[in-house]
């Protein structure tokens, strides 16, 4: 039975989690986000892109995904409490990784676009007193999300890592599907450029799987012009990994030397490999879960936990795992 503890939430305590090995490695002192937020407003700025440096050796993010929050708190969703859920597993982040540097929310945020559920969301997020960055999925509305953070940042720093937002739901079929349009592929271009000439690091992240799930009807409404994507990156020689949302389960996969992520969902998780909707009933896999990622660059001081699912071979290691997070 879930329990009220105190704390900057109200949430149920989470009562215990699946999770990849982690024996987290500590931050170095500061926040890589956090020493550079005061000088924003110097920072490279081009309409909606500000690119904002960071400092640290190492940077901590987590990635939430697909929280379909609804239009009152205590509506469900699927026939889950998608709020309560939400709340549990920012208490279990709160507790495992008071290290974090700032968090990544990969879209179907609200699930259909209410602005009452994104304005909770927020005041949840502020909460923890570190840096959020959200983008559109196919179920959100932008416009209602931009209303509400007017100036957030697209492009981000962390050190010899650059962090780019895209928003995937462009040219929606109504289905589910979408794409990036003209302005976030230059916008991937130039970063691309930056960070070739740069010899730095990118993290892309993007609401849609831009390659096959093996499931049928999720391949039919991933990323619509994922052939463009992955066209412009193999004409860089940079360093890519790409977070992705959408499909409510996690991967680790690998395309033409590019790591992808998937999120699982706060939510509910979908089964693998299916030919139609099935949802996870069973298991660590039908539980709300996030993803957590450490950023290390050339020459850092610190090294990847050997223990974890890390690349250590490339000039910019990326430690990562995902964990679940129970909640009765």
């Amino acid at each position: 039975m879930a329990e009220s503890v105190s704390g900057p939430w109200s949430y149920p305590r989470y009562l215990g989690a699946s999770v990849i090995p982690i024996s987290c490695i500590n931050s170095l002192e500061g926040n890589p986000f956090e020493a550079n937020r005061s000088v924003v407003n110097s920072s490279e700025v081009s309409g909606t892109e500000t690119i904002v440096t960071a400092s640290s050796e190492c940077c901590k993010l987590i990635q939430l995904s697909d929280l379909h929050l609804q239009a009152l708190a205590q509506q469900r969703y699927r026939d889950r409490d998608v709020e309560q859920q939400l709340l549990a597993v920012l208490g279990h982040i709160e507790q495992q990784h008071p290290d974090l540097d700032g968090l990544l929310l990969s879209g179907d945020l609200v699930h259909q676009g209410h602005s009452a559920a994104y304005r909770r969301l927020a005041r949840y997020l502020e909460r923890f007193d570190k840096p959020w960055y959200w983008i559109p999925g196919n179920h959100d509305s932008f416009q209602t999300m931009q209303r509400i953070r007017p100036a957030q940042p697209l492009n981000l720093r962390c050190n010899r890592w650059s962090i780019v937002l895209l928003d995937s739901t462009s040219a929606a079929d109504g289905q589910g599907s979408g794409s990036l349009a003209e302005s976030e592929l230059r916008r991937l271009e130039e970063q691309l450029q930056i960070c070739q000439k740069l010899k730095a690091g990118l993290l892309v992240v993007l609401h849609h799987n831009p390659m096959s799930v093996q499931s049928d009807w999720q391949d039919r409404i991933m990323l619509a012009n994922a052939d463009r994507l992955w066209a412009l990156l193999g004409r860089y020689k940079v360093q890519v990994t790409i977070l992705f949302g959408h499909v409510h389960q996690q991967w680790d996969l690998t395309q033409a030397n590019v790591r992808v992520l998937g999120c699982p969902s706060t939510a509910v998780q979908f089964v693998m490999a299916q030919e139609q909707l099935l949802v996870e009933t069973e298991g660590a896999t039908a539980l709300p879960g996030y993803r957590w990622l450490k950023l290390f660059s050339a020459g850092s001081n610190q090294e990847p936990n050997q223990q974890t699912n890390s690349t250590t071979a490339n000039r910019f290691a990326l430690e990562t795992g995902v964990e679940w997070v129970c909640v009765d």
